[in-house]
């Protein structure tokens, strides 16, 4: 009787733990994280106007840089052209939301407003992380009965540069380089910008010209082959250590640099030629830029430069590229961030001379 009663305890105390007790749940299978931007649609703002390098250049990236992006975004592009880029470069710097949606498709004007800061302007591109570069240097070139080699633009008569002011991009960049060269040029301003400066080259007005070379290989590069102008000198670009090199796909001819040690027998002076790499080879390497708003996270940043590396890489791009920006050296601001920050913003003592030299040769500051 005893050992029935036990059993019966036994299947009892089985039968209530069934009935009590839930089966343990299964551990869900964790969901990967979804790529940061699927879904989501990324903007280039642009303040130049349609159908510009800059806006062909974002327009480029737009097309293949979905492919590349994690989770294949739309990229569009935005432009804010009132206000001489002052709002559009703004509007990047206090309001647009550092997530990496919003990105700045910026050129030389944007480095000029930071250079100067006329009034209106209420951002700093030092504080605006960089992403790259399409580094195009700076073509300056002449008519032949003027000067015939590089050598001749020391003891040349009749040198005559013209553009919108002397403060403009190829203003002060001829300017900076006639003062460091001492080189004999007169100075004529007004003209509507280096398109209209060049057909007064071209008509005879002028003698001495200078455009970046994209706008050289695409548009100038057939009078020199009919021998009605000369590139005799070129501003450089930077290597990744930011020494001033030839930009490769100019004609092999000196910088500024080069070309004043030849003639001088001397290298420029310290100060000159960080004078020389802080306004005209500075100047010229944000033609075809991208920024980002300050405090973008740099995990985010890191996406975008690793895209960007893919990108460069893609055959396809590659044929792209080369038809829209010559094959002009691609500079990632993440291969040499110490020089990207030096070129946004030269010393005060280089902003200094920058005024003194545009007010030398008529400038007028508010």
């Amino acid at each position: 009787m005893k050992k029935v009663l036990i059993t019966l305890v036994v299947a009892l105390f089985v039968l209530s733990s069934l009935l009590g007790c839930k089966a343990p749940a299964a551990t869900p299978t964790p969901t990967p994280e979804a790529p940061y931007f699927q879904g989501k649609t990324v903007t280039i703002i642009l303040y130049g106007g349609a159908g510009g390098g800059t806006d062909i250049f974002a327009r480029m990236l737009a097309r293949h840089l979905p492919r590349f992006l994690p989770g294949n975004p739309r990229v569009v592009v935005r432009g804010m052209t009132a206000g001489g880029g002052i709002p559009a470069l703004n509007y990047i710097y206090n309001e647009a939301k550092p997530d990496g949606l919003t990105l700045l498709g910026g050129s030389g004007t944007a480095w000029l407003l930071n250079l100067y800061r006329p009034k209106g302007v209420n951002f700093k591109l030092e504080e605006m992380p960089g992403l790259l570069a399409a580094a195009a240097g700076k073509a300056i070139a002449f008519h032949p009965d003027v000067a015939k080699e590089p050598i001749d633009l020391f003891t040349a008569e009749g040198l005559v540069f013209g553009d919108r002011s002397p403060s403009s991009s190829s203003g002060i960049t001829m300017v900076v380089i006639g003062e460091l060269l001492d080189l004999p040029i007169k100075y004529v301003w007004g003209y509507g910008g280096t398109g209209p400066a060049a057909l007064a080259f071209l008509a005879g007005e002028l003698t001495g010209f200078a455009g970046s070379a994209l706008t050289y290989l695409g548009s100038y590069m057939q009078y020199e082959e009919a021998g009605e102008m000369k590139c005799l000198l070129q501003g450089g670009v930077f290597d990744a250590e930011g020494n001033v090199i030839r930009d490769p796909n100019l004609p092999d001819v000196p910088t500024g640099p080069e070309l004043y040690e030849e003639f001088y027998g001397k290298p420029l002076s310290e100060q000159d030629l960080e004078t020389y790499k802080g306004i005209v080879v500075s100047n010229q390497m944000f033609s075809r830029s991208i920024f980002f708003p300050p405090k973008t996270p740099a995990n985010i940043i890191e996406l975008w430069d690793k895209a960007c590396r893919d990108m460069y890489k893609d055959a396809e791009f590659q044929v792209l590229y080369e038809r829209v920006c010559a094959g002009q050296p691609w500079f990632l601001v993440s291969d040499a961030p110490d020089v990207w920050k030096g070129m946004c913003r030269p010393s005060d003592e280089v902003v200094k001379l920058a005024f003194e030299f545009a007010e030398k040769y008529g400038e007028v500051f508010d």
